[in-house]
């Protein structure tokens, strides 16, 4: 070889199409030696010794860039690896990244995830199942790996511990939690709510998901979260999770006072993202459940015996629907008109409106639109009546002077 050659290098023309498809900056007349200089030499030596199809998690992401690729291989080179490791550990990687369905993914940096991906190369056929099952138990046992640890024995221990989790909930326990819905069927899917522990250890199973571990969600007063299993032909589709938000300005309605129930997330077996039809399914019917939150009938503890007693005999009982005059058909509808004319220029109205009668509605709302002044909601209303009442116990005249 004559000191002018190059030595040949692996074929990495697919680096090429990817840092273009990334819109990474490079030189068009010389990329591979472009390319180069953005690596530093180790983690260049990391890329030249794997497969392409070790990256393939990375490159079939749309919200990986090739940013994500060289950072990837430089935390290789830092934490001593020599090579990629297989892309079915990349890929769980990549998966469990994903905090919410609608945040973006990550590659692997942190010390933790290499020496989880070390010990699985201990394997010597590699499964999502099995490393599914590992890291959802070190994660509920909030236990350190360590690179001297044996993959065979920390399935073991994980096989064990399910094992007896699961004796342990099969014991006599009344714990369960309210939902306002039962099971249903919901757009060509069946939707199961999930109100026990034993429930919730049995999906988290067959999904293979950390979802037992969440379990304490279910317990608190405040942001608390309610799962569901999303079936279709009696098999599990998805699991997704519902939360109740605190009340935000921007709610209407009972979501002021109460919260709002959204969709915090939804996911598939392993942690796969669900599909937008999925996803919009699920989302429609989060915005059922807020609804059915909101109703008296569905509460915990509602008892409708005094209603029950005060029902008649179906056969005995006489339809009727008293109709409303004219007069108040017509006062219905021009509340109706103020309302939405309010809302529209002024934002949401506020609770304290409800208890008014519509003979005193409708002439304070046609007075706010004229004047274009919103109603006082709230913690304003009282600073309001203070500042009222304050003024009201002063005296607007001065003292009268006394003569010497």
């Amino acid at each position: 070889m004559t000191d002018t050659q190059m030595p040949q290098l692996k074929d990495l023309s697919w680096l090429v199409r990817y840092a273009h498809h990334s819109h990474a900056e490079f030189d068009s007349t010389e990329p591979i030696q472009s390319l180069r200089g953005q690596f530093s030499k180790a983690a260049w030596r990391v890329l030249c010794r794997s497969k392409r199809d070790d990256f393939l998690p990375i490159l079939r992401n749309r919200q990986l860039t090739f940013r994500d690729l060289r950072a990837y291989c430089q935390a290789l080179a830092e934490f001593g690896w020599l090579k990629a490791p297989e892309r079915v550990l990349l890929n769980f990687v990549i998966t469990e990244s994903y905090r919410y369905y609608n945040f973006e993914a990550s590659v692997p940096t942190a010390k933790e995830k290499f020496v989880f991906m070390r010990l699985a190369k201990q394997a010597e056929v590699l499964s999502t199942k099995e490393l599914a099952l590992v890291r959802n138990w070190h994660t509920h046992q909030h236990m350190e790996l360590k690179p001297q640890m044996k993959w065979s024995r920390l399935v073991t221990r994980a096989k064990l511990w399910r094992l007896r989790e699961r004796v342990r909930l099969e014991q006599p326990n009344d714990q369960t939690w309210h939902f306002y819905s039962r099971a249903l069927p919901w757009r060509g899917y069946d939707i199961v709510p999930i109100d026990t522990p034993l429930a919730l250890f049995d999906e988290a199973v067959a999904m293979g998901t950390c979802l037992y571990t969440l379990r304490h969600l279910c317990c608190r007063s405040s942001q608390a979260s309610r799962f569901f299993s999303l079936r279709k032909q009696g098999n599990r589709v998805a699991t997704f999770e519902l939360t109740l938000g605190y009340p935000q300005p921007t709610f209407k309605g009972w979501d002021l006072r109460y919260g709002k129930w959204t969709l915090q997330d939804a996911r598939l077996s392993f942690n796969r993202l669900a599909s937008k039809e999925v996803t919009d399914c699920v989302v429609a019917f989060a915005g059922m459940y807020n609804i059915w939150s909101k109703r008296p009938a569905r509460q915990q503890g509602y008892d409708d015996s005094w209603f029950a007693a005060k029902r008649a005999d179906p056969a005995k009982r006489v339809h009727k629907k008293t109709p409303l005059s004219q007069k108040s058909s017509v006062l219905h509808g021009h509340v109706r008109q103020l309302t939405a004319r309010y809302e529209r220029q002024m934002g949401m109205l506020p609770i304290w409106l409800h208890e008014l009668d519509l003979e005193r509605i409708a002439p304070l709302l046609g007075c706010c639109l004229r004047v274009g002044m919103p109603l006082p909601i709230g913690n304003l209303l009282e600073a309001d009546d203070a500042e009222r009442r304050a003024q009201a116990g002063r005296s607007i005249r001065r003292p009268s002077e006394e003569g010497p």
